[in-house]
């Protein structure tokens, strides 16, 4: 089976024929919709997060209307991403039978280079960087950088730690049981090599910053551990933040693997 391939060129493409790093938060994605040709935008009960299809002098989009706003923001940037992506001659958009068909073939994954681009139009590169450096390459920044831009906090730690200028890895934990320790994880990780290692390998003491901050209600900072391809984990700098409630609750870490230890958060 072939991987399936993310291609940066074309997302670099896309960012430059539409100047997406030149627009301005809160982007106003219903204005820039009507300009590409967009003529309708729907909130509906979908099975999916959203869809656009062609229609006569343009074309439609229908977003889940059971999703939080921050959702709906992110559905719609993706959508506009097939659009564009279609528009510069990249893919297609889906046929009748809802198959989408492009010049590179099955090999490469256009969902993920659309949640790519849909970031990109969300989180201008240029503006979210003057902000990241204005308010703090650090978690204690998402809150308000997620409000400027309308977009998840998730959505907003991704990005910071795709253009933070020190290597870094974003870390989301839930709790599954009653019992502090079975949690589960997903990462992003931004121009690093280090990763996070499975929970078979982590200590009780290695999960303290997390447990810790599950039960806080605020910004926590300590050590946590990575891993550098085959190596044993290391604990690296890391600050930890809860969020969400009931069984949305989870723990975001911003993990820092290259920087010095410290006594007191920076």
């Amino acid at each position: 089976m072939k991987t399936r391939k993310v291609l940066p060129e074309y997302r670099a493409r896309i960012s430059r024929e539409f100047r997406l790093d030149t627009l301005q938060p809160p982007v106003m994605l219903e204005e820039l919709a009507e300009g590409w040709g967009v003529r309708s935008i729907e909130e509906l009960p979908l099975s999916s997060e959203g869809l656009i299809v062609p229609s006569r002098g343009g074309y439609k989009i229908a977003i889940n209307q059971d999703t939080i706003p921050a959702r709906r923001r992110f559905s719609l940037a993706h959508e506009l991403a097939h659009l564009l992506l279609h528009k510069s001659g990249i893919s297609d958009l889906k046929d009748s039978k809802g198959k989408r068909r492009g010049s590179l073939g099955d090999d490469w994954d256009e969902e993920a280079l659309c949640d790519q681009i849909a970031a990109d139009i969300l989180m201008p590169r240029m503006a979210f960087y003057e902000d990241g450096w204005m308010e703090g390459w650090s978690i204690k920044s998402l809150k308000t950088l997620a409000q400027r831009y309308q977009t998840s906090l998730e959505a907003t730690a991704i990005r910071m730690v795709d253009l933070m200028p020190e290597e870094s890895i974003m870390g989301v934990w839930r709790l599954k049981d009653d019992g502090g320790r079975n949690f589960e994880w997903w990462s992003h990780r931004g121009a690093t090599q280090y990763g996070l290692p499975a929970m078979a390998i982590i200590s009780f003491r290695q999960l303290g910053l997390i447990i810790s901050a599950w039960k806080s209600n605020k910004i926590e900072f300590g050590e946590a551990p990575v891993k550098l391809g085959d190596s044993r984990p290391v604990d690296v700098p890391a600050e930890a933040m809860s969020y969400g409630r009931g069984t949305n609750h989870k723990v975001m870490v911003f993990y820092y693997p290259t920087r010095q230890p410290t006594s007191s958060p920076v």
